[in-house]
């Protein structure tokens, strides 16, 4: 099952890549989504003993949550199974591989903690 759901005020930049196949992508309001950032809900399963074809998708790591007020800068990618709280900054280019605490700027790749907002 695929399901989006956005919430209001939340704006996007140009050429932004949104995948909710195989998953769930919810972006709350207020978000700030710049340009050329992906979300990718769900990854492919990759277990031997599994055609992919027959269950393409990894059930483990299916869905995105991000909260609001947070701002997602230029080229992020954002990858399956991760939670983003409320008010955070993702810098430029970084990927999210994990969960990332309410009011907290990340950054890199893999994106680490940098600081807090409050």
């Amino acid at each position: 099952m695929s399901h989006l759901d956005i919430g209001e005020n939340t704006s996007f930049g140009e050429f932004c890549d949104i995948r909710a196949a195989g998953g769930y992508i919810k972006i709350g309001n207020d978000c700030l989504i710049a340009q050329n950032v992906r979300i990718i809900a769900a990854n492919h399963c990759i277990e031997k003993k599994i055609l992919l074809r027959e269950n393409p998708w990894d059930e483990e790591k299916n869905n995105v949550i991000i909260g609001n007020d947070v701002w997602i800068g230029c080229g992020a990618i954002i990858l399956p199974g991760v939670i983003i709280g409320d008010g955070c900054v993702i810098a430029a280019g970084s990927v999210v591989t994990k969960n990332v605490q309410p009011y907290t700027v990340v950054g890199g790749n893999p994106a680490k903690f940098l600081k807090t907002r409050i």
